[in-house]
């Protein structure tokens, strides 16, 4: 699984295509972010670097990702509803992480 879920990320991983980076709202820095581009397509890589759960962590993606973008978690078979911050003008999502989870996001228009 390991090997598959790498070969799948190989492009975003290794573009040089730049775009803005996604923050978390989550105070202690314990969830870790990577955000890539590639062609169309966003993936934002996070991590939960603390053994601690954490039930509510919000995602602020970049400017440029459209409002009526869509959000898949890879790997979950899930989708996450995007929301949009109309006084800072930008997409966000939500979601929870175990300790030391990882979650892959999909984000595509």
């Amino acid at each position: 699984d390991v090997n598959r879920e790498i070969l799948d990320n190989v492009d975003f991983l290794c573009s040089d295509e730049l775009c803005g980076a996604a923050i978390t709202t989550e105070t202690e820095n314990y969830i870790r972010c990577l955000t890539r581009k590639f062609g169309d397509e966003w993936r934002v890589y996070t991590a939960n670097v603390n053994p601690h759960p954490n039930a509510k962590v919000g995602v602020i993606l970049p400017p440029e990702i459209p409002q009526d973008a869509k959000v898949e978690v890879m790997y979950e078979n899930r989708t996450i509803p995007l929301k949009f911050d109309q006084k800072r003008g930008v997409c966000f999502f939500v979601d929870a992480y175990a300790g030391f989870a990882r979650h892959v996001y999909r984000i595509v228009r």
